[in-house]
């Protein structure tokens, strides 16, 4: 089996279990299990992602991690902002950084957890969530306190994403949040064009 170095530049704690979870389980689908992922993940806060030199530094490391073929995924949180713009700056200026490396940037809009939204129906057939579990009436990308739309629904009660998210990552379903959230289908894009030479046309 091949194997395929990515380091993650990431924000949350819950990213740094939940994450792979998740980019594994797109990669098996992606390639028909001939792929092995070997992941890394390099912590920079929401915060510093605009500041000058914090981006580039954390890209520099994500490069080191990643070895001399590994590629690197920068995911953050949109947040409030545009995730257009936010996500051409970012993708300019980790570039300009290592222009030598294969390097895909997702801003999950608004959040990571609006990709748990986008496939709630799933999440309500395992048993994770009760209630009301319908999606919002807006796009779920549009929601603004997904950690608190699920915290009224999981059966233990409140969220925590270092507990909660990598456990929702092994479990929703792929195609329902492709779907239903434009953001994670650009994730699934960029996966896809990172794992090109190992796809074959029959996936």
């Amino acid at each position: 089996m091949n194997t395929f170095r990515l380091a993650c530049v990431i924000e949350g704690k819950g990213e740094r279990s939940a994450l792979p979870v998740l980019l594994r389980r797109i990669a098996d689908e992606l390639t028909g299990y001939t792929i092995r992922l070997e992941i890394t993940t390099v912590h920079l806060d929401r915060s510093k992602l605009t500041k000058a030199s914090e981006l580039e530094r954390a890209v520099q490391l994500a490069a080191h991690r990643a070895g001399a073929a590994g590629a690197i995924l920068i995911l953050h949180d949109a947040d409030d902002a545009c995730p257009v713009q936010l996500r051409a700056q970012v993708r300019d200026r980790a570039a300009a950084a290592r222009a030598d490396r294969l390097i895909s940037v997702v801003l999950a809009n608004k959040e990571f957890e609006a990709w748990f939204i986008a496939s709630a129906d799933s999440l309500k057939e395992k048993g994770y969530v009760t209630g009301v579990t319908d999606l919002p009436e807006e796009d779920p990308d549009s929601v603004r306190g997904a950690k608190q739309w699920l915290s009224s629904r999981l059966h233990q009660g409140t969220y925590k994403p270092t507990v909660d998210q990598p456990k929702l990552a092994a479990v929703f379903d792929l195609q329902e949040a492709r779907r239903n959230s434009r953001s994670f289908r650009k994730l699934w894009r960029e996966m896809e064009l990172l794992l090109e030479p190992w796809i074959s046309p029959t996936n």
